[in-house]
């Protein structure tokens, strides 16, 4: 059939991670990065980085923990924050969360919400986010 053979060789030829060199590539990252997690010695940036490996080869026990790190050790990194959001499953997860006490906490929060489509309370969030110039401007920007 020939949209099997079409569809077999585009998720050949678009998952890096399937490729057997790339995954040794990442799994050696994961030794790497992992020996400097269990020391302490990632900033927000290398935490993030952390969890997109793992992310990468399916390894999503300590996810949230890993990315929750990094938004605290870096504020500012919204992808980390996206990826934070990408391990919530339920409103019950976003609120469990020890988020850092930072108005990119309050967007994060919205767009969580957005992601696990709980309209109302993301647009609750974004409204109680007006009164913060910062995250406001941001937002407006968008």
């Amino acid at each position: 059939n020939r949209s099997s053979d079409l569809k077999k060789r585009l998720q050949e030829n678009t998952c890096i991670t399937k490729d057997k060199r790339a995954g040794s590539v990442l799994e050696s990252l994961r030794v790497e990065y992992g020996g400097y997690f269990e020391k302490d010695k990632l900033d927000g940036y290398g935490l993030y980085l952390y969890g997109i490996i793992l992310k990468e080869l399916d390894i999503k026990d300590d996810l949230a923990t890993i990315f929750l790190r990094s938004v605290r050790a870096t504020s500012f990194l919204w992808s980390a924050w996206q990826e934070l959001a990408d391990t919530c499953e339920t409103l019950d997860d976003i609120n469990r969360l020890d988020l850092p006490r930072h108005w990119m906490s309050n967007v994060f929060k919205a767009h969580a919400c957005v992601r696990l489509r709980s309209f109302e309370s993301a647009l609750a969030k974004y409204r109680a986010i007006e009164g913060v110039s910062e995250a406001w401007l941001y937002l407006k920007s968008q």
